[in-house]
């Protein structure tokens, strides 16, 4: 796993760009990008998920089948998130009239070699996000279903600000419960 913080970027722009490697030298599995105004409670669910054993465990060249879209989506379902199809994307709402979003591009997944995301999750809306958090087709189920614990069941989140990139994700990250944890707790209650 390699993960780069960018001290320097815009709001717009990649400020954490992590990647999964198959080994020190060997091919990249998946990589993913996140703005720099993600919510801290998206940021830490996402990098504690990353110290699991199961971030790199992933199938390096396979499709992605409907069992991995629906293991790592079940938190939207479970928190009654709706979903629509639209062609080649599917999109979960938030309900309640939170803007905040997750989007699997089908074709995006499918496409060689890979130029595009096919996760997407934001907040704001999907064409002009506040924030964005991007992954590629092959990202670690486990990776996927942290995050969208965290989008589905956290507050309406907060973007990180200049005090709170500085010191909440580092005093937050640990603190939190692993994300396995809180995935197992929330399917046993």
């Amino acid at each position: 796993m390699r993960a780069e913080f960018v001290h320097e970027a815009a709001p717009d722009d990649a400020q954490w760009k992590i990647a999964a490697y198959e080994s020190p030298v060997g091919e990249r599995l998946w990589h993913a990008t996140a703005t720099a105004t993600v919510p801290v409670q998206i940021i830490c669910a996402l990098l504690d998920s990353l110290g699991s054993g199961d971030a790199t465990k992933i199938a390096a060249g396979s499709p992605v089948s409907e069992e991995t879209i629906s293991e790592a989506t079940r938190p939207l379902a479970d928190a009654g998130w709706e979903h629509t199809i639209d062609g080649r994307r599917i999109r979960w709402q938030a309900p309640g009239g939170r803007h905040v979003g997750v989007q699997f591009d089908a074709f995006a997944a499918q496409a060689h070699p890979c130029t595009q995301a096919a996760w997407t999750f934001w907040g704001g809306n999907v064409g002009s996000p506040k924030w964005a958090l991007r992954f590629s087709p092959h990202a670690a189920a486990s990776v996927l279903q942290s995050v969208v614990f965290e989008v589905a069941n956290g507050r309406t989140p907060t973007p990180i600000t200049a005090h709170a990139r500085h010191h909440n994700v580092i005093d937050r990250a640990s603190t939190h419960a692993p994300p396995a944890a809180r995935v197992s707790s929330a399917r046993r209650g």
